[in-house]
């Protein structure tokens, strides 16, 4: 996703397979080490939701992961969806290009997208033959023919650009990307068709602020944004929360609370009929959920939230919320720490999960400090025969940290049992 940045990228450390951890609170699932080293915000094909199809993709499966190496490789690797286990321990199967811009330079890796029938893949990527430098930057595209050979390049003219993501509609014949600027000073937003020669789109433009969150709300053509909002009646600037159609090129602000939205998603809801919902997260220690539902007062429909989740007492701060959809239920993923400081890897940081209905106390921690400290970051989720696991990438924190040392080492990718049970009838 779009804030995600790995900001340790030294050597590694090996752990067991297996590693199980006891707390004496409560039972935790055990962790078990799937890549042998950090692979910095690698992505879930659609096969992560629990339906796989081995023959989609030209016979390739849609149960595949795809990350950018620290030289800008992007690699295709398979997942075992019986017992979650990588591909590879390195996560390097298909070389799709070697141009890429690597995660910890922009703050994303390679995402996935429905071109037609087929995934593809859009990702920041240098333009052949110039200097390695912002401004010659583009969005990269990457798709695969009948012959599983992948073929990466530049979208045309779209160098300065960055940070693409792309629709997700099976089948799509407007298949879209959006993606920005290059800059730290004033942030353009952007959509185009997935097509050379298409006509690029403004969605939003001249934000003072660089840390504009978007995603494209599965199944349509509709980008869910947080964003700066024009002054209150007070003068004040809070991020919030915008719903922008590419069919019509509508911008709706959804929400008006004085608080500032740092992220957010918006799903089809299986508690609500499956109407959408969306949740964002507020500063860095509460998540929202809103519900589009009649005003008691005045009698009108507006968005309106349902229910406020709090982080843990012991780590306070949530990083990396995310949805998903288990046998007719939303769960929420996150990473709880002790640092306030975005995804800080000198602190502790625990893997959890929490439920979206008023009233129901579903909140998890699925790991534990016990017998030793550890950082836990980028959780992503997928289904499997057995259930949904939740990966993230774990590092053992430097405690007593000298001059000249990194505040923690990295231990590889994890995985944990989410605890909802087989996906088996």
């Amino acid at each position: 996703m779009l804030r995600k940045i790995i900001a340790l990228q030294t050597g590694f450390l090996f752990a067991s397979l297996g590693v199980s951890q006891v707390a004496s609170a409560q039972p935790y699932p055990g962790e078990v080490q799937v890549g042998a080293r950090t692979i910095a915000d690698y992505e879930f094909d659609w096969g992560r939701d629990g339906t796989y199809c081995p023959t989609c993709n030209y016979g390739s499966g849609n149960n595949r992961l795809a990350f950018t190496g620290k030289d800008g490789s992007v690699w295709i690797s398979h997942i075992n969806v019986d017992n979650g286990y990588f591909g590879s321990s390195n996560g390097e199967g298909t070389l799709v290009d070697t141009n890429s811009i690597p995660a910890g330079t922009t703050g994303n890796g390679p995402e996935w997208m429905q071109l037609g029938q087929a995934s593809a893949l859009v990702y920041d990527r240098w333009t052949d033959g110039l200097p390695h430098t912002y401004k010659n930057g583009c969005v990269g595209t990457a798709h695969v023919g009948p012959d599983r050979q992948w073929i990466g390049s530049c979208m045309n003219n779209t160098q300065g650009k960055a940070l693409p993501i792309g629709s997700g509609v099976f089948g799509d014949k407007y298949p879209m990307v959006s993606y920005q600027n290059f800059s730290q000073v004033v942030t353009n937003v952007y959509w185009r068709l997935a097509q050379e020669g298409s006509p690029e789109h403004t969605v939003i433009a001249g934000s003072s602020q660089s840390g504009i969150t978007r995603r494209w709300v599965d199944g349509t053509h509709k980008l869910f944004l947080t964003a700066p909002a024009p002054p209150d009646a007070n003068g004040k600037v809070y991020r919030q929360a915008f719903l922008y159609s590419a069919e019509d090129g509508t911008l709706e602000q959804l929400t008006f609370e004085p608080t500032s939205k740092t992220s957010g998603f918006m799903l089809k809801a299986p508690e609500y009929n499956n109407k959408y919902i969306f949740f964002t997260r507020v500063g860095v220690g509460e998540v929202d959920v809103y519900k589009y539902m009649l005003n008691d007062q005045t009698g009108e429909p507006e968005w309106q939230i349902i229910n406020r989740l709090y982080a843990p007492a012991d780590f306070p701060y949530f990083y990396s919320v995310e949805p998903f959809v288990y046998k007719g239920k939303t769960w929420l993923i996150f990473s709880a720490s002790d640092q306030k400081q975005g995804h800080d890897i000198s602190g502790s940081s625990q893997i959890g999960i929490m439920g979206i209905v008023p009233g129901e106390s579903t909140m998890r921690l699925l790991t534990t400090d016990v017998p030793d400290k550890r950082a836990r970051r980028d959780p992503e989720y997928y289904i499997t025969t057995k259930g949904p696991y939740i990966y993230y990438n774990r590092y053992i924190v430097n405690d007593d940290q000298q001059p000249g040392e990194p505040a923690a080492y990295p231990e590889g990718v994890f995985r944990v049992d989410s605890g909802l049970g087989s996906s088996s009838p």
